[in-house]
């Protein structure tokens, strides 16, 4: 028979001491680490029911009444996944490699726009754009021709974003393609040369990353320096607007140093 001063270790790694009536129980390594903090919405005001999850592991958690959470994991250098069914996803990672509280930033998450369309990330929410209108200008000498297709200032509404990285997001937008205007305002020049031929003499398209992040619901992302844009809508061509001769239909983006 066993003393009961001696210690033991049973199969599943619990190490019980047994002094007389007296039991110490500890658990091996039961202590953990939380990473706490904040989710809020685009206007500040505290988000419930926001899923908080360190990717590739069982840690989660759901946020409170008053937006706050408390996740415990085990030390390491996590991803966090803060989730919400009418908000974009957001990650943060986190380098927490001691048994102790961290606090993350307040977390901001922005809302999904409801309705199909085109929008801009603009301060703190996506806002849609306000449209716009090219004017094709022709010119000819002999069998040569020239084609502009630039801003009808008159016509059309700045919609203004800052410079730097510009976020949009196509809610099953219809199609269209992003241009930047040149010192006289156009997104397009072309001259057709004596044999007939359509030659290109200016076009800038800028690139924009894609990611897709639900079902009809997609994000571009791309560097716009300051300066002067069009999206157009796009069918293989600039779209002719019904309403106007000589005119195509977009939107006018302003991007303001």
């Amino acid at each position: 028979m066993r003393p009961v001063s001696e210690p033991w270790a049973s199969e599943k790694g619990v190490i019980v001491i047994s002094m007389g009536s007296f039991l110490l129980t500890v658990l091996a390594g039961c202590s953990t680490m939380t990473v706490e903090g904040l989710v809020v919405d685009g206007s500040g005001e505290a988000l419930s029911d926001v899923t908080v999850k360190a990717s590739g592991t069982a840690c989660s958690a759901v946020t409170s009444a008053q937006g706050v959470f408390s996740l415990p994991c085990d030390p390491g250098s996590l991803t966090l996944t803060i989730a919400h069914s009418n908000h974009f996803t957001h990650t943060a990672e986190v380098s927490a490699l001691e048994r102790r509280s961290y606090s993350l930033p307040k977390t901001m998450l922005i809302k999904k726009p409801e309705e199909d369309g085109l929008y801009v990330l603009k301060n703190d929410g996506y806002v849609g754009l306000d449209s716009g209108r090219l004017k094709r200008a022709m010119t000819s000498s002999g069998p040569a021709k020239a084609r502009t297709y630039c801003l009808d200032r008159e016509t059309s509404a700045p919609n203004t974003i800052p410079a730097g990285t510009a976020r949009f997001v196509d809610h099953n937008a219809d199609s269209w393609r992003l241009f930047r205007l040149d010192a006289q305002g156009c997104a397009y020049r072309d001259a057709r040369d004596e044999n007939g031929r359509w030659n290109v003499e200016y076009r800038d398209r800028p690139q924009l990353d894609r990611e897709d992040v639900d079902d009809g619901m997609a994000i571009l992302e791309g560097s716009l320096p300051k300066g002067e844009y069009f999206v157009a809508d796009w069918g293989g061509f600039f779209v002719a607007d019904p309403a106007e001769a000589d005119s195509y239909s977009g939107r006018w983006l302003r991007v303001d140093g």
